[in-house]
């Protein structure tokens, strides 16, 4: 079925995992038990689920619109620039999944503890939680680059194609280690319900650093290398904001928790 195939299969599988994950909810637990009579909007937990979700879903957005541009600028390369470049983001999006599961961890982890005011917790969760990571995603990282001409055969036989992914592995794929301490210092932050700085600044990183460097700078300088140092330039501007923010605000939270503790 080609193409029509593949696009039956992905609504399958994802209705076929809706239906199991909604009959679980229904049959197998108690405290957060679904029953479909009881479904209403309540307001309030609306507009404070609002506040949360919605600046991370904005920062998604952009990172969705920057790609879209870089994509552009990729396809001006060639065929064989662009085959790359898809087979290459197929494959990282094995650290892509992992990293993002430390995210969603550290900010369930620092929610729950924030509430039960266990702020000893929290940063103790922040180190455990960034060591894995890097310990996890590093590991990955390396093997993408010590098999990064095997991974691509995956899913090209053209050497050419293959040459030029191993090249953006090669250049692209060691920065990712600065994005481990962006994706859990903002995990923890909007773990204590503190989004909008944290968005701000990596949407600084995105609109102010990235974007700019693609429209401006990758014209001037026509080359491949141009289009891959954005992504380390936008991740170290926002870490090097992210991470003394954290600081910033693990002082304040001290400082009002011992208030309200005396």
């Amino acid at each position: 079925m080609g193409i029509a195939g593949a696009a039956a299969a992905t609504i399958i599988s994802q209705a076929v995992s809706a239906i199991l994950v909604v009959r679980a909810l229904m049959v197998s637990y108690d405290l957060i038990k679904l029953v479909p009579k009881d479904i209403r909007i309540d307001f309030p937990l609306l507009i404070s689920q609002l506040r949360i979700g919605l600046p991370g879903g904005i920062q998604s957005c952009m990172y969705g619109l920057t790609n879209i541009i870089i994509q552009t600028s990729i396809n001006q390369f060639g065929t064989d620039t662009a085959a790359a470049w898809a087979a290459f983001g197929k494959v990282d999006s094995i650290f892509w999944a992992v990293s993002g599961a430390f995210g969603i961890s550290i900010t369930t982890f620092a929610g729950q503890n924030y509430g039960a005011g266990k702020l000893d917790r929290i940063y103790r969760s922040v180190r455990v939680c960034l060591g894995m990571s890097l310990a996890l995603c590093g590991s990955i990282l390396a093997a993408l680059l010590v098999f990064a001409h095997p991974l691509l055969a995956l899913f090209t036989s053209d050497e050419t194609v293959i040459d030029i992914g191993a090249y953006m592995m090669l250049n692209i794929v060691p920065s990712y280690v600065i994005f481990i301490f962006v994706e859990i210092f903002t995990g923890a932050l909007r773990g204590i319900g503190d989004v909008m700085i944290p968005t701000l600044i990596t949407l600084g990183g995105v609109c102010l650093v990235r974007l700019p460097w693609i429209l401006i700078v990758t014209p001037i300088r026509k080359e491949l290398f141009t289009i891959l140092v954005s992504y380390p330039i936008a991740w170290a501007a926002t870490a090097l904001l992210l991470v003394p923010y954290y600081f910033y605000r693990k002082k304040k939270l001290n400082i009002r928790w011992r208030q309200i503790s005396s």
